[in-house]
């Protein structure tokens, strides 16, 4: 269910917001025919002023804890994408503090992961990803996304893993 939309910020996603409520809606209405699995979250460039960053894991926790209420997803994996290393080019030099928000995000709440961008390379716009790092990244989702759902059996064993990694490529 793909819900993305590029170059927002963590308060437009916060619940009663626009970006929340279309989530909601679509996840909702997706369910109807489908069941979902995993939640895949992949923001934080719009968040990474000195005045948005420090509050990014607190504000962040509490969008995901009311996701998860509203659709009944306590036991589905949330996976949390890091933001590439590239960004300390383009002035964004607070991402390492989206990063470490997402990282203890994921340390201190049950079922969520987090993914690593070290490593991947950026377009020349030196914003987004190119297009080897994110064949890269979807892998790291998908072994991620894997791990979580050993401990909580979200998709049935019989599942592809080439089909659960093409379903995350069309995520992002």
């Amino acid at each position: 269910i793909c819900c993305a939309d590029g170059g927002t910020k963590l308060s437009q996603w916060m619940p009663g917001e626009l970006l929340f409520d279309n989530a909601v809606n679509n996840a909702k209405l997706a369910a109807r025919t489908s069941e979902i699995v995993g939640v895949l979250w992949h923001q934080g460039e719009s968040d990474c002023s000195d005045e948005l960053y420090p509050t990014y894991q607190s504000r962040f926790e509490t969008m995901m804890q009311a996701l998860r209420k509203v659709l009944n997803l306590n036991d589905v994996p949330f996976v949390l994408g890091g933001l590439g290393d590239y960004l300390e080019h383009y002035p964004l030099k607070n991402y390492i503090y989206i990063n470490q928000a997402l990282q203890n995000t994921a340390s201190c709440n049950e079922n969520v992961g987090f993914v690593s961008a070290e490593g991947l390379m950026s377009n020349p716009d030196n914003l987004h990803f190119n297009a080897q790092s994110l064949y890269e990244f979807g892998i790291r989702y998908f072994e991620e996304f894997e791990k979580l759902n050993r401990r909580t059996n979200t998709v049935g064993k019989n599942n592809l893993k080439e089909d659960i990694l093409r379903n995350e490529m069309e995520l992002l």
